[in-house]
């Protein structure tokens, strides 16, 4: 696979991760009881899996380009257990700001991979 595929997937999986969690910080605002059924259950199931799906596709193809997988592992170690005390967190600051936050720390570790650089996979 080239290193310019390898790129364009990462940037778009992570455009699309920020993108479900922005969609899903604004849906946590709205009611979904005023819809018919199938259709809320049907945004409130993509609205909490997408973000999921697109975070691991991103984490797919950034363990892709590097050297060092150990050190790929340790920093997804490390970003769950922020994710559990972000969820934690919740039970004070209410369901909805964990959207927020979870943006927020998925859009400085987007940013921190690319300041980084990353290397071409050999």
């Amino acid at each position: 696979m080239s290193a310019s595929w390898v790129t364009f997937a990462f940037e778009a999986a992570n455009f699309l991760l920020l993108a479900s969690l922005l969609g899903a910080w604004w849906l946590a605002r709205f009611d979904f009881a005023a819809l018919p059924p199938g259709l809320g259950r049907a945004l409130r199931t993509a609205d909490l899996t997408l973000p999921l799906l697109f975070a691991g596709v991103a984490f797919s193809t950034e363990l892709r380009t590097r050297a060092a997988i150990s050190a790929a592992l340790s920093a997804n170690l490390l970003g769950a257990m922020l994710g559990g005390f972000l969820e934690y967190n919740s039970m004070v600051l209410g369901f909805g700001a964990l959207w927020g936050l979870a943006l927020a720390a998925y859009a400085l570790a987007a940013a921190s991979s690319a300041l980084v650089g990353r290397r071409a996979p050999t």
